[in-house]
């Protein structure tokens, strides 16, 4: 379970000792770099990652293929309009629930 940073912070700030309890709450608010992250819990960090498509390369434009996470469902699609979040702004090419 994630712990608020400032209370990580505060924890070890100069002059204090913390706890066992508290080193081991540090670190297991965080992911070590062996550790594989669940496709879910990323569903509100990254959700679409664009393909092919357009030159601009940093923005999803109409008929970019993109993939990502929309509605629980990790999708490869084409991008049809609006915001991205749901499936029906997408032609689906792929679709796996997650």
């Amino acid at each position: 379970m994630a712990t608020d940073k400032n209370i990580l912070k505060n924890w070890f700030t100069t002059g204090k000792k913390p706890l066992q309890a508290q080193f081991w709450a540090w670190m297991d608010s965080y992911w070590h770099k062996e550790e594989p992250i669940p496709q879910i819990t990323l569903y509100n960090q990254f959700s679409i990652f664009k393909v092919r498509g357009n030159t601009n390369n940093l923005i999803a434009e109409v008929n970019d293929v993109c993939k990502g996470i929309v509605e629980n469902y990790l999708i490869e699609g084409i991008y049809l309009s609006g915001d991205m979040t749901r499936l029906t702004d997408f032609e689906i090419i792929t679709k796996q629930e997650l």
